[in-house]
């Protein structure tokens, strides 16, 4: 939406296989980013990762004021996981039946 209120707004959604979310997850906007931009989120480039540290980033477009933002893709979360097994220790030659436990946690980062 580059020409939204002046200044213009990027709309973020999330997406999967069976589509577009219609809730919209994130705005952004040049006041978010503490930048004098107008006609910012005319052009996006997105889906590489442009800074080397494996996650995607997001280059946005202000034509009017030949500028663009970079934007670096970073992990929200992360992600912890446990398993047990009953009986741990298996004899060799016999068929057994293993209970297999396994529980995962994230915490925001």
């Amino acid at each position: 939406a580059p020409y939204e209120n002046g200044f213009g707004a990027v709309y973020i959604y999330l997406g999967s296989k069976e589509g577009l979310n219609e809730n919209v997850v994130q705005r952004l906007t040049p006041m978010n980013l503490d930048v004098n931009l107008k006609t910012f989120g005319y052009s996006l480039s997105g889906g590489m990762d442009l800074d080397g540290n494996d996650f995607t980033d997001l280059v946005i477009g202000a034509y009017k004021s030949d500028a663009a933002v970079f934007l670096t893709g970073r992990p929200i979360f992360r992600v912890h996981a446990n398993a047990t097994a009953d009986p741990w220790v298996i004899e060799t030659g016999k068929q057994s039946t293993i209970q297999v436990k396994l529980c995962f946690s994230y915490t925001p980062l």
